[in-house]
């Protein structure tokens, strides 16, 4: 989980670089990378 919050904020850090006409497609994929991993760990979690 704490992987998964290293990865978000990196994915906001190369958000806020991008410039408009840039294609965000790495930062989409960022924040689904980080999404699969806290959603798997919150599952483990709560197991």
């Amino acid at each position: 989980m704490l992987a998964a919050l290293a990865i978000f904020r990196r994915g906001r850090k190369m958000s806020k670089k991008l410039k408009k006409d840039d294609s965000n497609l790495e930062v989409v994929q960022t924040y689904l990378i980080a999404f699969v991993l806290l959603f798997t760990g919150f599952l483990n979690f709560f197991k």
